[in-house]
C-alpha cells in the first residue's frame, strides 16, 4: 500500500476514525486504525466493537492494500508533520512509513488479517434529514444522559416516534431532556436506545449537509460528510419518562435566558462542596442565593415575570446552568408545582424542547 495526501486531510481522517478507539476494547488489534487504499480513496476505520467509525478521504493512490497502524501514535505523529503532501507506505515487513519532506517515521504494524470484520460500507437507504438539525437536538438532549456505566440504560438517548415526528429523550434520574424533531420519521422501528457517546460523535462530524440514519435490529448507522458511524444499541427498557411530566403547572417564571445564566454563573462560584443555589420566586422577580460554610455567600437579583405562589426552590447549579445552555433562545419559561417537585425549563419561543430538573431539598 502506498499513497499521498495533504496533511490536514489525513490528520482529520485519522482523528475522526480514532475517536472510536479506546483502551477498554479487549483486543490489542483494536488499538489500531485499519487503513485501506482502493483506487484514490483511503478508508480509515477505528472501532472498539461497540462503536465503529469509518472515514473515506481522497488520496493519490499509488499502490492498493491494507494495514493496521497504532491509532494514538499515528494521530500524534501526523499532526506534527509540516504542512503539505504526506507520503505513506505499508512495507512487506509489517512497517508503516509515513513522512513529509525530511521528516520520516517507521511504525510497526499489527497483522491486518487479525482486525475484526467491522466498518463495512452501509448501502441501505435509511432516513434522511438535515444534519445540522439533528446535531442541535443531540446537543440539547445528550447533556442529561448519565456517565455511570454501571447503569447502561441511562447512558443512552432514546430515539422514538412521537405524534409530531422523532423524539429524543435522555435522563440520569436527576434531570431529563426531551427534544422533538417534527416531520422526521425513523421508519418501522418504534424506538431505539443509542449510546450518548455515539450521538456526541455524530454531532461532531455531521456538518451542514444531509444525515442518513439506518436503524437495524441491534445497531444504528449514521452517515454524513464522508463519515459512517455504527453503534450497537443498548438493550433494556428505558424509564417511563412520560409519567414525570405533570399536566399542569400553577407556578410560572418567564425570564431572559442570558441574564439568568449570567447571574447563575456568578452566584454559583460560592456554591461549593455540593451546595445548592437557591431561587426565591415572587411577584418582584427572582433572587439567587448561594453559601458555603467557611467560604462565603453570594446573592443577585434578576428581573423576571412570575405568576404563582411565592416560594424558594434550590438546585444543583451545574445541572441548572447546563439546562439553560441547552434550552437556547432569548427567553426561557420555568414551570413547577411546588418546591419539592421537578421543574420544567423550556425556551419561551418554542415547544419542541424541555428540560426537567429535580430540586434539592433544603
Amino acid at each position: 500500500m502506498r499513497f499521498r495526501c495533504e496533511r490536514d486531510t489525513l490528520a482529520d481522517a485519522f482523528a475522526q476514525a480514532g475517536r472510536a478507539v479506546t483502551n477498554r476494547a479487549g483486543l490489542p488489534i483494536l488499538s489500531a486504525l485499519h487503513l485501506n487504499v482502493s483506487g484514490n480513496v483511503l478508508t480509515a476505520i477505528g472501532s472498539d466493537q461497540d462503536m465503529t467509525v469509518r472515514v473515506e478521504c481522497p488520496v493519490q493512490g499509488e499502490r492498493e492494500g491494507a494495514t493496521a497502524v497504532p491509532s494514538r501514535l499515528l494521530n500524534e505523529y501526523v499532526r506534527t508533520l509540516p504542512p503539505g503532501v504526506v507520503t505513506a507506505t505499508a512495507t512487506d515487513d509489517d512497517q508503516f512509513e509515513i513522512g513529509s519532506g525530511a521528516a520520516l517515521s517507521r511504525v510497526r504494524c499489527y497483522p491486518v488479517g487479525e482486525y475484526p470484520p467491522v466498518g463495512e460500507r452501509c448501502t441501505d437507504a435509511g432516513v434522511r434529514l438535515p444534519a445540522a438539525d439533528f446535531a442541535v437536538a443531540v446537543g440539547q438532549v445528550a447533556v442529561a444522559a448519565s456517565r455511570d456505566e454501571a447503569r447502561p440504560i441511562l447512558t443512552g438517548v432514546l430515539l422514538t416516534t412521537s405524534p409530531t415526528g422523532l423524539r429524543l429523550v435522555a435522563t440520569d434520574v436527576y434531570r431529563l431532556a426531551l427534544r422533538e424533531l417534527p416531520g422526521v420519521s425513523i421508519g418501522d422501528t418504534p424506538k431505539a436506545l443509542v449510546p450518548a457517546r455515539a450521538l456526541t460523535e455524530v454531532e461532531r462530524f455531521s456538518g451542514e449537509g444531509e444525515l442518513r440514519i439506518v436503524l437495524r435490529e441491534r445497531e444504528v448507522v449514521f452517515i454524513a460528510a464522508g463519515v459512517q458511524l455504527t453503534s450497537r444499541l443498548i438493550e433494556g427498557e428505558f424509564p417511563n419518562y412520560e409519567q414525570l411530566l405533570p399536566d399542569r403547572y400553577p407556578n410560572r417564571l418567564h425570564v431572559d435566558r442570558a441574564k439568568f445564566l449570567e447571574s447563575l454563573n456568578r452566584v454559583k462560584l460560592l456554591a461549593q462542596n455540593n451546595a445548592p443555589v437557591r431561587l426565591r420566586l415572587s411577584s418582584d422577580g427572582m433572587q439567587l442565593n448561594a453559601s458555603t460554610q467557611d467560604v462565603g455567600t453570594a446573592s443577585d437579583e434578576v428581573e423576571a415575570k412570575y405568576e404563582g405562589e411565592e416560594m424558594t426552590i434550590a438546585f444543583n447549579p451545574a445541572y441548572l446552568s447546563q439546562g439553560l445552555d441547552a434550552a437556547g433562545g432569548t427567553h426561557v419559561v420555568m414551570e413547577t408545582l411546588d418546591p419539592l417537585r421537578p421543574v420544567v425549563l423550556r425556551p419561551a419561543e418554542s415547544s419542541d424542547y424541555l428540560y426537567l430538573l429535580m430540586p434539592v431539598r433544603i
